[in-house]
């Protein structure tokens, strides 16, 4: 008797820490993904933008994975925390509003409150706890009190803290009330981008795309995403200076933290090696709107091959991956982020050292897991001895098990090898204080286990970018006639692209450029070319072409 007794308690125990509070407020919330992620509330007239990959706890429109409900220890905790700071409001569960976790890192929780009913303050505030690495905003707007609630997930430091405290502040210039709800969303700037550019090559549209859709973007997330996507497509073009306006305004952080590294340069290139010697999984991440990160892996590739690797899997590639082993060159159709030189480059090099590319590439509902089978059943499933370089957007290569477990952990799982995960997006808004150094080690985050085995701080500047690195290269100076000066004088700007002669000659603008470089002066570019034949193109920024000159250096 006394057993059952104990089992009904323990049971009334278990089903009371797990059962759910439903949001009071699901008929009238709306969660929409465009070019950002965005909560909007026509009952309560508010709105409010959020950054990141995020899964929703509410009525949702294209979201594939989201529940609507909070978890009573979670609602507890919540609750717990707003009134340590707020002892006199009335928390209950119908206040609770929805529940958002980030997808891509910093990883951390979203909580909205909603009490309505007159409080003390009628100024808004930010208060940051971080003993439990949580931020509340406090509004007061129409008679209600509203708290938003960003917690920092448990695996990450507190180093991770300031950038919660950056993301914080521009949600907070995010959230519209009353009379400036907005019900739409801005236009998607990818779409826009996209069409302006097509196929075609057209990579100035990058910059006249950008001043042209500016103004459409009011909010802090709606300016944070539309930075996001031009610098994506504004970074396929060097000497660019509205790409280099973005990058200051998307990379903010706090000049108070220091970067914790000892191995520069060479020695962090050769510890890079050291880590990679021996492995049969190696994967490495990139952030896409910097070229840097894709240029640091052309550097790697050569050893990496040298070490057995046959195999480079490749998230960007949409779709042609058979074409490609036998064409052994990108084209314009092949993907967005492979447009890019750098990453046209290192795909060339690839095959031309003798990869075997891999497309694995899979949206929608189980995104990660499918990107993992894909990889998996090209290469280890025939092949259990094969070596796989694997070539990453952030996130993916997070090798830790979570809730939404990421392409790594899943490959990790399906293969049963402990993979090398090299992190280098975290470093972004830190790199540049390298100064003269283009790499260092991440002393802190070398420690094997957890999300990624060695994170690294990137800077090496694109007048270092080689097309194939370690080759001896001719200084060319390309000369400016009368005739481009003066378009150049005309339009402000032009664009010199350089192309493999064969590649240009057999696939025209489809091709992707070996480089591509802005002129906007009458200064004569000088680039740094191996041996080889060229084609180099000068066009205007409606698209006719100006020079077209062939450049063979020996």
């Amino acid at each position: 008797m006394k057993i059952k007794f104990l089992i009904i308690i323990a049971s009334f125990f278990v089903m009371s820490c797990s059962s759910v509070y439903k949001s009071g407020y699901e008929a009238s919330n709306r969660f929409i993904i465009g070019d950002a992620y965005n909560y909007y509330n026509d009952s309560l007239k508010v709105s409010l933008d959020l950054f990141g990959d995020y899964r929703f706890r509410g009525k949702c429109t294209n979201i594939l994975d989201y529940h609507n409900s909070i978890d009573r220890k979670t609602y507890r905790l919540d609750k717990k925390l707003i009134n340590t700071y707020f002892p006199k409001l009335n928390v209950g569960k119908d206040n609770f509003i929805f529940r958002a976790s980030t997808l891509i890192e910093p990883y951390y929780h979203s909580a909205f409150f909603c009490i309505p009913n007159k409080f003390v303050s009628n100024s808004d505030s930010i208060i940051l706890n971080i003993p439990k690495r949580t931020l509340i905003h406090y509004f007061q707007r129409d008679g209600s009190a509203y708290f938003h609630l960003l917690t920092l997930d448990k695996q990450h430091g507190d180093s991770y803290i300031e950038i919660l405290q950056m993301e914080a502040e521009h949600i907070r210039d995010g959230i519209n009330f009353g009379s400036e709800y907005k019900i739409t969303s801005p236009p998607n700037p990818f779409e826009i981008y996209s069409k302006a550019m097509a196929d075609s090559g057209n990579y100035l549209s990058a910059i006249s795309a950008h001043r042209a859709i500016e103004p459409f973007f009011f909010t802090e997330n709606e300016k944070w995403n539309y930075r996001q996507v031009g610098a994506t497509y504004n970074a396929f073009i060097q000497n660019n200076a509205t790409y280099d306006d973005l990058l200051s305004k998307i990379y903010r952080p706090s000049k108070t933290v220091s970067i914790q590294t000892t191995k520069y340069d060479t020695e962090a290139l050769n510890y890079l090696k050291q880590e990679i010697e021996g492995k049969q999984l190696v994967m490495i991440n990139e952030q896409h709107w910097q070229p840097k990160h894709r240029y640091l892996g052309n550097m790697l590739l050569e050893y990496i091959y040298s070490q057995g690797f046959r195999y480079l899997a490749i998230e960007a590639i949409w779709k042609g991956q058979d074409s490609l082993n036998i064409r052994k060159y990108p084209t314009q159709k092949l993907g967005l982020y492979t447009k890019d030189p750098q990453f046209g480059n290192l795909i060339r090099n690839a095959l031309r050292m003798g990869y075997e590319i891999i497309e694995y590439e899979q949206m929608g509902e189980n995104r990660d897991f499918l990107q993992a089978k894909n990889i998996y059943d090209k290469t280890f499933k025939e092949n259990k001895d094969a070596k796989v370089l694997v070539w990453a957007g952030i996130g993916h290569i997070n090798e830790e098990k979570s809730e939404d477990p990421k392409m790594a952990y899943h490959l990790k799982e399906m293969s049963k090898i402990d993979p090398l995960t090299i992190e280098q997006t975290s470093g972004d808004p830190y790199a540049s204080r390298l100064g003269k150094h283009y790499l260092a080690i991440n002393d802190d985050t070398t420690k094997k286990g957890g999300q990624y085995d060695v994170r690294i701080y990137n800077n090496i500047p694109e007048y270092d970018f080689r097309i194939i690195p370690d080759v001896d290269t001719k200084t060319t100076t390309i000369p400016l006639s009368e005739m481009v000066k003066n378009k150049i004088k005309q339009h402000g700007r032009l664009l010199l692209m350089v192309y493999d002669k064969t590649e240009f000659a057999e696939e025209r603008f489809n091709a992707v450029p070996l480089i591509n470089y802005l002129m906007s002066d009458n200064k004569s570019p000088n680039l740094e070319l191996p041996p080889g034949s060229y084609t180099a193109i000068i066009k205007s920024p409606t698209t006719a072409i100006i020079e077209e000159l062939n450049l063979m250096i020996e």
